[in-house]
């Protein structure tokens, strides 16, 4: 940490020095100074440069023209340094003993059993500080600010419970609130509405459309997660009494995977020498549901299920996995299921579709996987069977790979390129310091690079078609900022494959909202502590991955 406050300490010296040739200051240019001091005092724990720089960015305006003096900015800079050094002698007192309170630290839960909430809002100010707790508390949380960008993550996230804004009620379509509304049914996801204005013609109307739960915004917070978890964990008992997906006729997750344990103990028993696991996938499904609407999506869904059990062996198994689709093929080998997946493909493509849609030649990409050893993990084997299905989707869809063609690729192309913008050195080597240290973002290799701002990184050669990133994207920066870089990033090339995640110091203002719009994927607030960044990102380069 030393290191880093050397860097601030010249920082600073660097930015008086600058100023003194200069001789004045512009204010907008002041305020991105100040905005950019505090957010990284934070993250090292300046606790009182953090302070100052905060109180001192109140009185600036990030847009203003007005020129300031070396009598003006002069006393500002002094102040920072003395903060400093304050920090500094604090900093060289022996840690005290701990009372025993609990840190707010976000905890290590593994993602499959974390709850996910998805929150379609566009009240930040509640959002940021719903969120911020709920993932302090082992929950991962997603945001959407319209139902169209919700209901994507709807399909692919398998949220367990979703909360919608109330005024967002009265701006929706009722066919988008009924397309909504049935697929959480379908999933059992409790649907809870929320406001800081009830009454009881309100919660009546939104208990008439449909929603389970409408609560007020301003309930206590440990109140909320209580709340939460309790339908949570109602959600998982009515799942695990359920076995089929009401959508599409296929098998659920939860059959899936009672099918594929006994499958597995069939091996260990001796009563079978192998089976072999597939991971399918609709190819371009989204772009379905963008060009002809999500019922359109539906009825491909329930078509490629109904095709696929007209074809099948008697004892083969298809259910939902993952917003997938699994196939189980008992005492079989990986060339007779592939053979068997390729008829399937020239069945499908037969489809008889409705004649609203009649135009659509729906394909799909498939990854498999045959498991003859007892010893491997079964997890661990539909892992190596959606790797397979990855590789498929990256090389054009429409075709079937096995396992043993994604490992060898894999080795060359698995690797997650980490791009960390941010204009603030010490933010920047810290990010980087660490990442490089860690070498993996969710069980992947990474490989890191850095620019110091926006216009650097859209104009840099990152970029290559196929690989994955993940984007730190500071939202405060000189020549080009964060949000004019996201719009320029999406418009270019698009939101596969890259996973975009804001930093920023505007707790509960617009421009959260603004950049979700945009395309961002994520946002985090600084300060924030190095190790809990790579926490949520590994979370949500998890959950988006299967997108």
């Amino acid at each position: 940490m030393e290191k880093y406050v050397k860097m601030m300490t010249n920082q600073l010296e660097n930015k008086s020095n600058d100023w003194k040739e200069q001789r004045t200051v512009k204010e907008s240019d002041m305020y991105r100074f100040l905005h950019s001091l505090k957010g990284t005092a934070g993250t090292i724990g300046l606790t009182a440069v953090q302070e100052q720089a905060e109180i001192k960015e109140a009185s600036f305006d990030e847009t203003g023209n007005t020129r300031l003096k070396e009598s003006e900015w002069k006393p500002l800079l002094s102040d920072l340094q003395e903060a400093l050094k304050e920090d500094n002698r604090d900093m060289k007192q022996p840690p005290q003993q701990n009372s025993g309170e609990v840190t707010n630290k976000i905890p290590e839960v593994e993602i499959e059993t974390m709850p996910m909430v998805l929150m379609i809002h566009q009240d930040m100010a509640f959002v940021t500080t719903f969120k911020d707790d709920l993932e302090r508390h082992g929950f991962q949380v997603m945001i959407a600010v319209t139902i169209e960008k919700g209901m994507e993550l709807l399909d692919h996230l398998e949220p367990e419970l979703l909360i919608l804004d109330f005024t967002m009620l009265d701006k929706i379509e009722l066919t988008a609130f009924t397309q909504l509304k049935d697929r959480t049914l379908r999933e059992l996801i409790p649907l809870v509405a929320v406001s800081d204005n009830l009454n009881d013609d309100r919660r009546k109307t939104a208990y008439d459309l449909g929603v389970q739960d409408v609560m007020e915004k301003t309930m206590n917070l440990n109140v909320w997660r209580t709340y939460i978890q309790n339908r949570i964990e109602f959600r998982r008992v009515m799942q695990n009494r359920t076995t089929i997906d009401e959508l599409t006729g296929a098998f659920n997750r939860n059959k899936m995977e009672h099918e594929l344990s006994k499958l597995h103990e069939g091996l260990h028993q001796n009563q079978i020498e192998r089976y072999t696991v597939s991971m399918l996938s609709l190819d371009h499904l989204h772009l379905i549901n963008q060009e002809y609407g999500y019922m359109a999506g539906d009825d491909v869904l329930k078509g490629f299920v109904e095709r696929f059990k007209q074809i099948k062996h008697k004892k083969d198994v298809i259910g939902r996995y993952r917003g997938e689709f699994a196939i189980l093929f008992p005492d079989t080998t990986e060339k007779e299921a592939i053979d068997r997946i390729e008829h399937f493909r020239k069945t499908f493509c037969e489809t008889n579709l409705p004649s609203e849609i009649a135009q659509i030649k729906p394909t799909f990409s498939a990854g498999v996987v045959e498991v003859n050893d007892v010893n491997e993990h079964q997890k661990r084997m539909v892992e190596r069977a959606e790797q397979a299905l990855n590789l498929a989707r990256k090389r054009g869809g429409n075709i079937t790979l096995k396992s043993a063609d994604a490992t060898s690729e894999a080795q060359m192309k698995d690797v997650v390129t980490l791009i960390i913008v941010d204009d603030d050195r010490v933010v920047r080597e810290m990010l980087t310091h660490h990442f490089t240290r860690r070498k993996s973002i969710s069980g992947r290799p990474i490989a890191v690079k850095s620019y110091t701002d926006g216009l650097s990184f859209v104009e840099g050669d990152w970029y290559e078609k196929g690989n994955q990133y993940v984007v730190l994207l500071d939202g405060i920066m000189p020549k080009m900022d964060g949000i004019e870089a996201l719009q320029n990033v999406r418009n270019t090339y698009g939101e596969e494959n890259i996973v975009i995640s804001m930093l920023t110091g505007r707790k509960g203002e617009g421009e959260v909202a603004r950049a979700l719009t945009l395309g961002a994927d994520d946002y985090m607030i600084k300060p924030f502590n190095v190790k809990e960044v790579a926490i949520r990102l590994d979370r949500l380069f998890e959950r988006l991955n299967r997108i």
